[in-house]
C-alpha cells in the first residue's frame, strides 16, 4: 500500500484544517500584530527591545517577527501564514503526543489538526489570533511531545522557548516536567537545564550588547521585569465579564470534553484513563496560567488550545471515528452559522470578494484599521517618508507600520496611561523619560487624541500646525523649526489619571 493511501485519513484531516483556516490569511493587522512588527523592525534597525522600544511582551514574538521581516520583507500576510501553519501544527502534535502511549488510530493526526483549526479560528478574531499565546501553545505541546518520547533535554528547550513567548508558560511547563519526569530525577534535571538554556542565551545576548555595544541592555531587562511585574499585578477591569463573554461563546467545546470524559469511564483501561486525566490536567494548568495574569483578554486563552485538543482526543476515544468526526464538524460549523460570530461573517466577506477592512475594528482600543490607513495616507501626502520621526498618541502602531515612520519615544502610551496600572516610582520615571524624549527629538509629525488635551497647547507653542482630522485623531506637522522644543508640563498626567481611577473604582 502506498504511503499516501496508508495516511489518506490524516491527509484529508490536514487539508480540511488548512481549508478551514485559510480565510484568516485575509486578516489585516490589529494593534498587537502591528506592535510585534514595529518592535521587530526597529530591532533590525538597531533599536533594542526594552531599552529603546518597550512593550510588555517577552522577546519570543519579536525574534519570530524579526526573522520573518528579514526573510520576507514588509508584509502583513506572512505573520498570518505562519500563524495558520502553527495552529495546524499544534493540533497535529497534540494528536501525536496522545498516540505516544495509546492505540494508534488512522486519521488521528488529521483530526487533531482539524480540531485545533476549528477551535482557534472560531474562537479568536483578527485581533485575538496570531498572538503570543498561539506560539506559546505550539512550543508547549511540542515540549510535551518530546517529553513523552523520553527526550528531556529537547523537551526542556522547547518549553523554555514557550516561556520566552509568555512568562506564564512556566506554569504548564512545570506541570509537564513533573508529570513526565517527576519520578526520574536525572531526566527532570536535563529538562530543567534545557529549559533554562533559551533564557540564558537571550540574557547573554544582552550582556554582549553591554560589553561590545552601546550599553544599558541588562539594565533595561531589569527595568522590564520591574514594570511587567507591576503591570501584571495591578487591578484589571471587568475580569468576570471578560471571562463569561469568552467562555459562554465557546462552552460547547468544554461540554463535549466533560461529557465524553465520563463516557464509559469504568470500562476504560488504566492507561486510557491516565491519558484523559493528563489532557484535562494540562488544560486546567494552562487555564490557571491565564487566570494568574489578572488582565484577562480573550486571546490569552489560546494557550489552552493544544491541551484542549489532547483532552478531547483522549476523552472521545471510545466513540467510533465517524462519531468523533461528526462532533468535530458540528463544533467547526458553529462559528460559521451562529448569528454574530466573527469568523462566519469574515468567511462570507472573503467568499464574496469584498473588502475586509471595515470589520477590522477593536472597540476596547477604539481601533479601526480604516482609520490607520487614512492616517498613513494623510501623513504620506504631507511628505512623511520611511524613517521620519512620527509620534501617535495612544496605542496605534499600525500607523508606524503603514508609513515606515518611527517614534523617538520608548513607550507606547497605553503602558503609561492605562488606568489599571497604579502609580509607582518606576512608572513615574518612565513617564518623565517618555516626555523628555519627545521634547528632545521634536518629531516632525504628531497624531493626538482629545483625551490628552494638553497636547494642543504644547504643540502649537512648539511650531506645529494641525492639517487633518481622521476619526478621533488630529494630525500635526512641525512647520516652524525655529520654535522652541515641545515641553509638556511637569506631572500633568497625575490629575486625569486620578480621576480615571476614581471613576473606575465607583
Amino acid at each position: 500500500m502506498s504511503w499516501a493511501r496508508r495516511h489518506r485519513f490524516d491527509l484529508a484531516g490536514l487539508l480540511a484544517a488548512l481549508v478551514y483556516g485559510a480565510p484568516s490569511l485575509r486578516y489585516l493587522y490589529g494593534p498587537d500584530q502591528a506592535m510585534f512588527h514595529y518592535v521587530a523592525r526597529e530591532w533590525l534597525a538597531g533599536r533594542l527591545p526594552y531599552r529603546d522600544v518597550f512593550d510588555v511582551k517577552p522577546p519570543g514574538v519579536f525574534v519570530l517577527e524579526a526573522v520573518l521581516l528579514a526573510c520576507f520583507g514588509e508584509s502583513q500576510v506572512v505573520l498570518r501564514l505562519v500563524s495558520w501553519l502553527a495552529v495546524v501544527g499544534t493540533g497535529a502534535m497534540a494528536a501525536a503526543a496522545w498516540q505516544t502511549s495509546g492505540e494508534r488510530r488512522p486519521g488521528v493526526l488529521g483530526l487533531g489538526a482539524f480540531l485545533a483549526s476549528a477551535w482557534h479560528f472560531g474562537a479568536f478574531d483578527f485581533y485575538h489570533s496570531a498572538q503570543t499565546e498561539l506560539f506559546q501553545s505550539f512550543f508547549l505541546i511540542a515540549g510535551l511531545l518530546a517529553a513523552r518520547r523520553s527526550r528531556p533535554g529537547l523537551a526542556g528547550v522547547l518549553l523554555g522557548v514557550a516561556v520566552l513567548f509568555k512568562l506564564t508558560a512556566v506554569v504548564p511547563a512545570a506541570l509537564i516536567g513533573l508529570v513526565c519526569f517527576g519520578r526520574r530525577p536525572k531526566e527532570l534535571a536535563k529538562l530543567v537545564v534545557g529549559g533554562a538554556t533559551p533564557l540564558a542565551l537571550f540574557v547573554a545576548s544582552y550582556a554582549l550588547v553591554d560589553v561590545f555595544g552601546e550599553g544599558g541592555a541588562l539594565a533595561s531587562l531589569a527595568h522590564y521585569v520591574e514594570l511587567v511585574a507591576h503591570y501584571g499585578t495591578s487591578a484589571k477591569p471587568s475580569l468576570g465579564a471578560r471571562l463569561s463573554t469568552f467562555w459562554l461563546e465557546n462552552v460547547a467545546w468544554l461540554l463535549v470534553a466533560v461529557a465524553t470524559t465520563g463516557l464509559g469511564w469504568r470500562e476504560r483501561s488504566a492507561g486510557d484513563r491516565r491519558q484523559v486525566l493528563l489532557g484535562a490536567a494540562l488544560f486546567v494548568g494552562s487555564a490557571a496560567a491565564v487566570l494568574s495574569q489578572g488582565k484577562l483578554s480573550v486571546y490569552q486563552w489560546d494557550v489552552t488550545s493544544g491541551f484542549l485538543v489532547l483532552w478531547l482526543l483522549a476523552a472521545m476515544r471510545p466513540l467510533p471515528m465517524r462519531a468523533v468526526w461528526g462532533t468535530a464538524i458540528v463544533l467547526a460549523a458553529l462559528p460559521l452559522v451562529r448569528p454574530g460570530a466573527f469568523y462566519g461573517a469574515h468567511v462570507r466577506t472573503v467568499l464574496a470578494g469584498e473588502s475586509v477592512e471595515p470589520a477590522m475594528v477593536h472597540p476596547d482600543f477604539l481601533y479601526a484599521y480604516a482609520d490607520q490607513r487614512r492616517m498613513a495616507e494623510a501623513f504620506e501626502a504631507r511628505g512623511l517618508r520611511p524613517g521620519d520621526a512620527l509620534h501617535v498618541r495612544g496605542y496605534e502602531p499600525t500607523v508606524y507600520v503603514l508609513t515606515g515612520g518611527r517614534s523617538p519615544a520608548r513607550f507606547f502610551e497605553n503602558h503609561l496611561h492605562s488606568w489599571w496600572v497604579r502609580d509607582v516610582e518606576a512608572l513615574e520615571a518612565a513617564k518623565h523619560d517618555h516626555y523628555a524624549r519627545l521634547s528632545d527629538a521634536a518629531p516632525r509629525f504628531f497624531a493626538t487624541r482629545p483625551e490628552l488635551p494638553v497636547d494642543v497647547e504644547v504643540l502649537e507653542a512648539a511650531g506645529y500646525e494641525a492639517f487633518a482630522e481622521v476619526g478621533r485623531f488630529t494630525l500635526w506637522e512641525r512647520v516652524r523649526a525655529d520654535a522652541p522644543a515641545p515641553r509638556w508640563p511637569e506631572g500633568w498626567w497625575r490629575e486625569p489619571e486620578r480621576r480615571a481611577r476614581e471613576r473606575a473604582e465607583h
